[in-house]
């Protein structure tokens, strides 16, 4: 049988009603990926500029609360990373800093420039 949102595509995952579609959840049919990308295209989809900034300046200044950072904190603790993964981040960050060496903010000065400054 075919998928019931006449995407083309055999329909492998049954509905309740009894017919079938393509994909395990019905957002990743591509009939409805489609329909989506439209209506977000023709609808203005996101926020303006403007509403931007408001948003980026009523939350400038927020504080965690400790509860907050507690919690943040146990869930980074709890991250298991499988071996697989940990060698590919390696890799990764060797490839990375291989071609993009950090400069010293201080390269090519000499001494406290404060302090020489001020005995002059």
């Amino acid at each position: 049988m075919l998928c019931k949102y006449r995407c083309g595509n055999e329909g492998k995952f049954e509905n309740k009603d009894g017919s079938v579609r393509c994909s395990k959840n019905v957002g990743q049919c591509p009939v409805n990926i489609e329909k989506r990308v439209k209506t977000r295209q023709t609808t203005g989809y996101g926020h303006s500029t403007e509403t931007k900034e408001k948003i980026s300046k009523a939350g400038k200044g927020r504080k965690h609360t400790t509860e907050t950072k507690e919690k943040m904190s146990n869930s980074h603790k709890e991250r298991i990373v499988s071996e697989d993964t940990k060698e590919k981040i390696a890799q990764s960050n060797k490839e990375y800093w291989s071609t993009n060496k950090r400069v010293p903010w201080n390269k090519g000065t000499k001494g406290n420039k404060r302090f020489t400054d001020s005995l002059e």
